[in-house]
């Protein structure tokens, strides 16, 4: 009798056992499964730019790097990504993780914040600054932080780029934006081609005042490229200032730089 006894007791304690234990892992899968529905929107700023084929399933496929330095990874679930790819935007989306821990956001809304990458230079490095040339006999404004190359009858302006923070541990490094650059030259009109030829030609240019002198040129924009040109003549010479933006133009967004040194572009006599 004491050994039968014994042997229920045990059976008890075994099945008490069980169903604590169930109830846990219940407990557990519920939590979990309420961690993984709910849904919290968040909104962050900064540079998009596409992960490409190195993209994985389920892990984001752009990456936005944010003004702190750090970075977050991005999917599209209500907006499309790649037209803003390289651009200064502002999204709101589900706030995620990636099946490796990293956060992710679903990306719900997508908004350009193209005038604020000016900023991004600081403001004692942004004034103008009176350039003069007296061997080519050019006077116009430029910015302080303008990096300036001579070169024979020629003038090379690098406008740095802002680069973004990197982080080693992405599915792939980010890759360093290219400067944009102004190059402003002088050369001989040794054929007598019509001065609207040296801006694109028929096609892509048309006549402009330049500069407060009101010198008469021809202007082109190529809307593929970014690249605009504006030429001038005097004498046998031809004047063409060309600027050539990178793909992602973090600082003169949109080319006022440029348009206000052709607005400030002078002659001024030769040394």
């Amino acid at each position: 009798m004491k050994s039968l006894f014994v042997l229920l007791l045990l059976v008890l304690l075994s099945a008490g056992g069980y169903f604590v234990y169930s109830s846990r892992s219940n407990s557990g899968l519920q939590k979990n499964s309420g961690e993984m529905t709910e849904v919290r929107e968040v909104s962050a700023s900064g540079r998009i730019q596409s992960l490409g084929v190195t993209s994985v399933p389920g892990s984001g496929t752009h990456l936005l790097f944010r003004a702190d330095g750090s970075t977050v990874l991005l999917t599209a679930l209500g907006a499309d990504l790649d037209p803003y790819n390289g651009q200064q935007v502002e999204v709101e989306g589900r706030l995620t993780t990636t099946p490796s821990g990293k956060e992710l956001i679903q990306v719900l809304r997508v908004s350009e914040q193209a005038a604020k990458l000016a900023d991004t230079v600081d403001s004692a490095s942004k004034e103008w600054k009176k350039y003069e040339n007296q061997i080519l006999g050019v006077r116009f404004q430029r910015r302080e932080f303008w990096m300036l190359t001579n070169k024979k009858d020629a003038l090379l302006f690098t406008i740095p780029a802002v680069q973004p923070a990197c982080d080693p541990d992405e599915v792939k490094p980010c890759e360093a934006v290219k400067d944009d650059t102004i190059l402003v030259e002088r050369f001989i009109n040794s054929k007598s081609a019509p001065l609207r030829s040296f801006a694109g030609g028929e096609t892509l240019s048309a006549k402009n005042l330049v500069g407060p002198d009101k010198l008469v040129g021809y202007r082109s924009y190529n809307s593929t490229t970014g690249e605009i040109i504006f030429v001038v003549g005097r004498d046998n010479f031809i004047y063409r200032a060309t600027y050539t933006p990178s793909a992602y133009r973090t600082v003169d967004v949109s080319a006022n730089d440029f348009h206000s040194l052709q607005n400030s572009f002078q002659f001024i006599p030769y040394k």
